[in-house]
């Protein structure tokens, strides 16, 4: 009826209702009379407030009325309430589906590193950072070697596979702060802040021989795959822009492969 009801002599309503457990609980707690109110929103029942008296003929009319109030008040605060629910999760689906895109914008699809835009944003950012510290900065490019020759071979789905598997190795040797992007292909970029080049070369070394350490499996079997590793050390920020150190690690990359491949060159720029 979404009306109040008013039960003044419980007892008798039991006598009379003998199949009403609510009624026989209360009943046995010492309640003789009751009023229910319904809690109605938008005009649908959500629930009740329910008041109870150990007295007889506790509730009348004007109680009715009163209760009535309350409970049309305790209807609008559940509704805020549930209004207020909606909304937290309507902005935690939001949270997810920025950080989604977020991360669809800023990491490599295939391996899950900083994409080439990323990284050398993070290069720029640590630039500034250790010119303003006055701390020695690395950037290390590495190039998986003979990765072509994989490519033509047996496919782009293994060397998509050897392209994870390296990740994961170098990924595997750096410490906490240092950060690992794709600049594209079958290169990667590393930036190592604060970092001299003796920090340089043992990282290096780390990640060289992490990758040499065993074979990769794909699909059509095992390969020995190795990374040619080039770093640009600088020491002194001053008049240096990304480009020239870019440049400088290309240039020790291309000497570590002209040497033989699997290899780690240092230069300073």
């Amino acid at each position: 009826t979404r009306r109040p009801r008013i039960l003044n002599d419980l007892a008798a309503y039991l006598k009379d209702h003998p199949q009403s457990d609510s009624t026989r609980r209360i009943v046995a707690e010492g309640m003789r009379s009751s009023l229910t109110c319904p809690l109605v929103v938008k005009k649908q029942p959500v629930g009740f407030l329910f008041f109870s008296s150990m007295k007889k003929n506790t509730y009348s009319e004007a109680h009715q009325e009163l209760f009535l109030k309350i409970a049309d008040q305790m209807a609008m605060i559940l509704e805020k309430g549930r209004i207020y629910q909606e909304l937290l999760e309507i902005t935690e689906e939001l949270r997810q589906a920025r950080d989604a895109l977020e991360t669809e914008a800023t990491r490599d699809s295939l391996t899950g590193v900083w994409n080439r835009r990323s990284i050398l944003e993070l290069l720029k950012r640590d630039m500034a950072r250790a010119q303003r510290e006055e701390n020695p900065l690395t950037a290390i490019m590495i190039d998986v070697d003979h990765f072509k020759r994989i490519n033509d071979r047996i496919g782009h789905l293994a060397g998509d596979g050897v392209l994870t598997e390296v990740t994961s190795r170098v990924a595997s040797t750096l410490r906490s702060a240092d950060i690992l992007g794709r600049l594209g292909g079958e290169e990667f970029l590393i930036i190592l802040y604060p970092a001299d080049r003796e920090t340089a070369i043992e990282v290096m070394e780390r990640a060289r021989r992490a990758c040499e350490s065993g074979p990769v499996v794909v699909d059509s079997g095992e390969l020995d795959v190795t990374i040619s590793l080039g770093a640009a050390v600088v020491e002194d920020l001053e008049g240096v822009d990304l480009a020239a150190i870019l440049k400088t690690a290309d240039h020790a990359l291309y000497r570590a492969k002209e040497g033989g491949r699997n290899r780690c060159e240092v230069d300073s720029v």
